[in-house]
């Protein structure tokens, strides 16, 4: 009998690898000719082999667990009919070693099937018989990105390119297997569901997936995840406490890497097949998943390279182990055979000929913020807090999760998981069928180990000044809470839970000058407070006696700074192949550079140098005892850091409208409209010529700079970076901050001066004061305050021009074709003039777009969120210029309009004088119309602090909603003094404003598209506060500069007026910078490029 040999894909190279990369899956579905080939491979073995062929997608998955028959010939019944009859090896040594050949074997059979069907392309043959080659299976860093891709959970349909070259949708094979047919050996509800699913609704057959509730999961799951992974990582260094979740934890309170996937499957399945590790195997996901778990055993095995498998017990046993004997290294990975003759091994599956690893410096790091309260490497501590649980793993009956709380629970289970006092929790992966399982029953002592880490948790939530244990356990004994539940969603009483034991432990660790991972106290060894547990008196002591003794026993020295000697990819960089510097990490994790944050993953709002010291527990001082205070009480108290990919998670993209709706619909964008009969002499025809062309193009602009905000989660003034380089984007974030301050002052100026109109007892300055403090509030609170904000102010507004309409309307109609036709044509200087300087107002929002997408989902498609923005933008700016326009242009004819306008000066007057005829109900208007002010005046006011924060890292150290108190002070009296001449202030600040952001936003556009392709992958967000990892800046600077060399000729102030303009073009300065920044960025970037090629974003 000939034996399939388990090799693994073949062929295909990488540069500087050993073999061709395992992509993760939110790259992998951007590469457009493997992905292809991979959804045409994963659908020939689902449905064009016969369940019964040795390398359909059925044979592989059943290699698991069900339906519990030999695959090719290994064993040809089970060794112990009262074990466990699958292949897998659960709660063994041999759990990491098992699942990389399984792995492998997936990933032949898809390249065997990618290969014959790249033969088959007419169009690009070579180059997909080429990309077949390379092709290896993805994996899903759930450590960093928790919510795999659209294409892997909720899309039914997916675009490829088939072998004409076409690009079509097909059904999407990652987001369900069909069975054809359910095998007669699956157990309720299995046999009922002819698919697999995910968190399915019901047990019925026609149960669907519940994709909203999976999201809500993984999202809030993400947070522990990177935890747990970092200490797996850095903590765990030795092979059983590293390979399963049998009670050994080494004495390092993190979990192992079989008890960290046990999580993903609970999490992933809900009541589905991934949480039963009898059908587990079926789920297209499973396979992404352990490749992600054989990642971590390489990542691993680099910083532990001379541990490898030891003796253990086997566990539940296999179809072909019996259990509770000793395997190891020499032990039969059955059913993978290596030779004709012979099985794989754990002792020769190190090789990693067949493929290699994505991996880059943040490749061990990506899952958290290391503690960076090291300064000028002084020796710093700190204690980790941790709840160790132990259950038995068949009491609870099917796979399980006890969830950890930091408060109130809610009531209603279902809210559990999503709840904001949720913590992290642990998971029981078992078999659903235990009842039915004799091994199970004889197995009913067996006990599951693992750890949820509750610093994160008790920093967010609780107002607690340090981890010193003198601090936490007050807190800890009355705030922790647990509850149990099967992945049904049924409550577990925990009367009836009687196994289960949870015991809390501090740790007190130390990071010594000079290195980047924490290890255990050296004078302490290992010191725990236990407390708060199910665990009589006695048996918490000998618990913590046992923990000790054991941390003695296998303490580990000098794990850091060792070299990846796994990772080809790394080995190509010099710099690369030692772990990065402690000033790196710094850069890297930081919230805001120069405030030091706590250890994995903490908020930047605790002060780290206090944590784990005795002699220091009095409240935190500086910045950052006022930032814990702020976050208490409900204010954003993030700084300029991109936000991650697991912080992107709101999918509110209407917000994306409402915000700019409310914040151009209003007052200030009906002054901007009136310009053109007041100040430019047009009448309302001419307006409208104008502004539909103008607001039409120039909105387009800032609604695309909205789209940054969630697929980079960079701040405006940040993401310049990226073209300006690390200190020309300094001189943007000036210039911006000076915009912004103009910007404010006009707007508080139209705000105030409404409110005087309505009143004898308020002038102008009372006016400018109440706007600016309501605006002031609403920035301070932050980013979540403001859009609940911008979600509602935008109705008064919408009142206010109808009632305007529903008023003046009839005098708009009959006044307005009369002036028209007595009015003499304007100049082409002067419309476009007027032109310019709508298209001005609609421009300058691009300098702070992105600021107000940053926790928004960055998987959302682009068109979605430039469609919301732009519908947002234009729909508002274009209204508020047309009602503008068409009352101040019928404002000459009707006598009370005139006298309310007067010199132009007063736009409150105006208001008050059209709304007349309907009494105080009109005043009444007229004051929800000025407090509309705010919207526009509030979010300025916000990215007036994160500008300010991004000109310099002195700058940054101070929190964001001081700049808003310190914007206060300047914006009051300067509006004050320029309220008496508002009109001539308000037309040359907004063209000196749309001058600079015109350059500004045509060079940012350039890099995108251009030199970036309008791929969002192409910018290492990472990098953002690393100088040398940014592009020079000289390109955008001097394109930048010399735009102004055509800028200036082509102006038209009151105070200069150039020649290209005197000739009568009119101001054309918007046009001409536009295109000449961006003509003279792409001569110099292609420059700047050739000489930076070794930046990462150069």
């Amino acid at each position: 009998m000939s034996h399939y040999l388990v090799t693994g894909a073949t062929g295909g190279s990488t540069s500087g690898a050993t073999a061709p990369n395992r992509l993760e899956i939110n790259d992998f579905v951007k590469q457009e000719d493997q992905f292809s080939l991979y959804i045409q491979a994963l659908q020939y073995i689902y449905s064009s082999k016969s369940q019964d062929d040795i390398d359909s997608f059925f044979q592989i998955g059943g290699i698991h667990g069900l339906p519990y028959v030999p695959w090719d010939g290994a064993g040809n019944k089970p060794v112990d009919t009262d074990a466990w009859e699958g292949y897998c090896t659960h709660g063994s040594v041999l759990f990491p070693t098992f699942h990389r050949p399984y792995v492998l074997l997936i990933e032949q059979a898809i390249q065997a099937a990618a290969v014959d069907i790249a033969a088959t392309y007419i169009v690009d043959r070579a180059r997909y018989q080429d990309a077949a080659l390379n092709l290896r299976q993805p994996y899903w860093d759930w450590a960093r990105n928790p919510v795999p891709p659209p294409e892997v959970i909720s899309l039914d349909e997916v675009t490829i390119v088939n072998p004409s070259g076409e690009k079509i949708s097909v059904p999407n094979p990652l987001r369900r297997y069909t069975f054809h047919p359910i095998d007669p050996s699956f157990p309720e509800p299995y046999q009922s569901w002819s698919t697999t699913l995910r968190h399915p609704l019901s047990d019925d057959a026609n149960a669907s997936d519940n994709v909203p509730e999976l999201k809500a999961t993984l999202r809030s799951a993400g947070p522990q995840l990177k935890t747990k992974t970092y200490n797996l990582l850095t903590r765990v260094h030795t092979w059983p406490a590293f390979s399963n979740h049998t009670p050994d934890d080494g004495g390092s309170t993190s979990n192992s890497l079989e008890g960290i996937h046990d999580s993903v499957h609970v999490d992933v399945g809900g009541n589905g097949q991934m949480s039963d590790p009898s059908v587990a195997g079926f789920d297209p996901i499973f396979f992404m998943h352990h490749a992600q778990v054989d990642r971590l055993l390489s990542l691993w095995s680099a910083l532990n390279p001379r541990v490898w498998i030891t003796d253990g017990p086997s566990g539940d046993g296999t179809w072909t182990i019996p259990p509770d004997t000793v395997v190891g290294k020499d032990t039969d990975l059955t059913p993978f055979w290596n030779t004709q003759s012979s099985y794989w091994i754990s002792a020769n599956v190190t090789d990693t000929r067949f493929h290699d690893w994505q991996c880059h410096k943040r490749c061990l790091f990506a899952p958290v913020k290391i503690a960076s309260t090291v300064r000028n490497n002084e020796q710093k501590e700190f204690w980790e807090w941790t709840a160790r649980v132990q259950v038995k793993k068949y009491e609870i009956g099917g796979s399980f999760k006890v969830l950890f709380f930091l408060g109130s629970v809610p009531s209603d289970p279902k809210e559990w998981a999503t709840d904001p006092h949720f913590v992290g929790a642990f998971h029981g992966f078992v078999n659903s069928s235990a009842e039915r399982c004799a091994n199970c029953r004889r197995q009913q002592d067996v006990v599951l180990e693992g750890f949820v880490h509750l610093n994160e948790g008790i920093a967010n939530i609780s107002n607690l000044n340090s981890f010193d244990p003198i601090v936490v356990e007050p807190y800890l004994k009355e705030n922790f809470h647990w509850r149990v539940q099967k992945v049904s969603g049924e409550v577990v009483n925990l009367d009836a839970a009687t196994s289960l034991e949870v015991v809390v432990v501090a740790t007190r660790l130390e990071l010594p000058p000079g290195e980047i991972f924490p290890r255990l106290k050296t004078d302490r060894w290992y010191t725990m407070h236990v407390f708060n547990t199910q665990l009589t008196p006695s048996a918490a002591l000998l618990f913590a006696i046992k923990e000790s003794v054991t941390a003695i026993l296998n303490r580990k020295e000098n794990h850091a700074r060792r070299e990846c000697n796994y990772c080809s990819g790394c080995k190509k960089q010099a710099h690369a192949t030692k772990f990065p510097t402690m000033n790196d990490k710094i850069l890297e994790d930081t919230n805001d550079p120069g405030l030091p944050t706590t250890i994995v993953p903490h908020t930047a709002d605790f002060d780290g140098s206090s944590f784990g010291d005795r002699s220091s527990r009095s409240k935190l001082g500086g910045w950052k005892g006022l930032s814990r205070h702020a976050l208490r009480w409900g204010i954003e108290t993030h700084g300029i850091a991109p936000t991650s990919e697991e912080e992107r998670t709101d999918t509110r993209m209407w917000q994306m409208f409402t915000v700019w709706f409310s914040a151009i619909l209003n007052l200030t964008g009906m002054s901007t409209g009136a310009l053109g009969p007041i100040f430019f002499s047009l009448d309302f025809r001419e307006c409208i010529i104008v502004l539909v062309v103008a607001d039409i193009i120039c909105c387009l602009v800032p609604a695309y700079f909205v789209v940054f905000g969630p697929k980079l989660g960079t701040r405006t003034m940040v993401q310049s970076r990226f073209s300006f380089g690390y200190y020309g984007a300094m001189l943007i974030s000036t210039l911006n901050v000076f915009s912004q301050i103009g910007w404010l002052i006009i707007n508080s100026i139209v705000g105030g001066q409404v409110l005087a109109a309505v009143s004898t007892k308020l002038n102008d300055t009372t006016g400018i004061v109440i706007i600016v403090l309501i605006s002031f509030v609403l920035s301070f609170c932050g980013y979540k305050t403001l859009h609940w904000y911008e979600t509602y102010i935008w109705l008064p507004s919408v009142v206010l021009f109808i009632a305007l309409l529903g008023v003046g309307g009839n005098q708009l109609v009959a006044q307005i074709p009369i002036l028209i036709s007595s009015t003499p044509a304007a100049a082409a200087g002067m419309l476009i003039a007027y032109g310019t300087t709508a298209g001005a107002s609609d421009l300058t929002w691009c300098s702070f777009a992105a600021d107000y997408g940053i926790y928004h989902e960055s998987t959302t498609p682009t068109w979605k969120i430039f469609s919301w923005a732009y519908a947002g933008i234009f729909t508002s700016a274009f209204i508020g210029h047309i009602i503008g326009a068409a009352f101040a242009s019928a404002a000459p004819a009707i006598p009370s309009w005139e006298t309310g306008l007067g010199d132009g000066e007063d736009f409150g007057r105006f208001l008050v004088a059209i709304l007349e005829p309907i009494g105080n109900f009109g005043k009444f208007l007229v004051v929800l119309g000025a407090l509309t002010v705010t919207a526009p005046c509030a979010i300025t006011m916000y990215s007036f602090g994160v500008s300010l924060m991004s000109i310099s890292p002195m700058f940054a150290k101070v929190p964001r909603y001081i700049y808003s108190l310190i914007c206060t002070a300047i914006v009051i009296p300067i509006a004050i003094v320029g309220a008496t001449h508002f009109f001539t202030a308000f037309e040359d600040v907004l063209n000196l404003i749309g001058y600079w952001a015109t350059s500004y936003a045509s060079i940012v556009l350039c890099e995108h598209f251009l030199f970036r392709k309008n791929d969002f992958a192409r910018y290492s967000v990472v990098d953002w506060n690393t100088s040398s990892n940014l592009p020079l800046g000289v390109a955008a600077i001097l394109a930048f500069l010399c735009s102004f060399a055509v800028i200036v000729p082509s102006m038209n102030q009151p105070w200069y007026t150039g020649p290209i303009a005197n000739a009568g073009t009119g101001d054309i300065g918007l046009i001409t910078g536009f295109f000449a920044s961006g003509l003279l960025y792409m001569v110099f970037r292609a420059v700047e490029v050739k000489f930076s090629a070794r930046r990462r974003n150069g």
